[in-house]
């Protein structure tokens, strides 16, 4: 869950996936979707297919792998994940390098360091230290809490502050140095709200590969359609206008990691459901507790 997202906004669903799926056999039976929703809102959702997957197979090889490399075959499971693991439970030798760690040894030689070179540097100190797990924790730690990312670190706290060259020099946030993220792209996109009389809310399901794979979504068409553009995507989807009432909804914009979606919203009443409609009807308690939703859409859920 830490991936790529802060502990605040992990907080909340790592309860509820514990709470839900207390044992790792637990989290084997659970179906994906029920995953999927658990984490809704947390994003990258492929780290919770990767997570079920991991799940299914510890229970079918009868317990957690015993080695570093273990881990490491383990799906989802990357280097940094696999080397803190190894270090920290099972006394391996290891280094834990993620961007805190880099960071951090970045600053005490006041230029930029690649994660293979950071491995390299505390390869060394982890073949000295008596302990693994405490060496480990204690860099990954020292990223998190005083080296930190954003607004001044806390030098003052800092056991490594006076062999710090960026610190001598007084340039501690020039490093390491930035990098030009690529630009997202643009993507516009109508989306329908198609309700029924009852509160049902009209839901497909993504692809199971992609994007947000396995996830629900309000129908929606490419493009910025105006009222007529509306009327003539709903009619692909067997939806006249004898048959619903259509409503503009503010547009929206959500961003993710390398995309900007611009969504251009309209909500549907439905009087009549057409004979052969492609969707699937969600009642709201449904939505809340079955079906997971990305977060893109979750302004026009009931």
């Amino acid at each position: 869950m830490l991936q790529q997202t802060r502990i605040e906004a992990v907080t909340e669903a790592y309860r509820r996936v514990l709470e839900t799926c207390p044992t790792v056999e637990d989290l084997a039976a659970l179906s994906q979707e029920a995953l999927l929703k658990l984490w809704q809102g947390l994003g990258y959702y492929s780290r919770a297919r990767h997570l079920h997957e991991a799940a299914r197979r510890i229970v079918e090889e009868g317990g957690f792998p015993g080695t570093w490399e273990g881990w490491r075959a383990l799906p989802g499971v990357g280097e940094y994940t696999a080397a803190a693991v190894g270090a920290i439970v099972l006394g391996e030798r290891h280094p834990a390098v993620d961007g805190n760690v880099v960071r951090v040894l970045s600053r005490l030689l006041a230029r930029e360091i690649s994660p293979l070179q950071a491995r390299e540097l505390l390869g060394k100190g982890m073949e000295e230290t008596d302990s693994p797990s405490a060496f480990a924790q204690a860099w990954m730690e020292l990223g998190e809490v005083v080296c930190i990312p954003h607004g001044r670190p806390r030098c003052g706290q800092c056991p490594l502050a006076e062999g710090c060259r960026a610190h001598a020099q007084g340039e501690e946030e020039a490093y390491p140095p930035p990098r030009r993220r690529p630009a997202r792209s643009r993507h516009s996109l109508t989306v329908f709200q198609i309700l029924r009389e009852d509160g049902g809310l009209a839901l497909r399901r993504r692809p199971a590969r992609g994007m947000l794979a396995g996830m629900w979504e309000p129908p929606h068409v490419p493009g910025s359609l105006g009222v007529s553009g509306a009327w003539k995507a709903l009619s692909a989807w067997g939806i006249s206008r004898r048959q619903a009432k259509l409503f503009p909804v503010p547009a929206s914009t959500h961003l993710f990691t390398h995309q900007e979606w611009r969504m251009t919203n309209y909500q549907v009443r439905l009087a009549q459901i057409p004979p052969e409609f492609p969707f699937v009807w969600a009642t709201p308690r449904e939505v809340a507790t079955r079906f997971p939703i990305p977060s893109a859409f979750r302004f026009l859920l009931p």
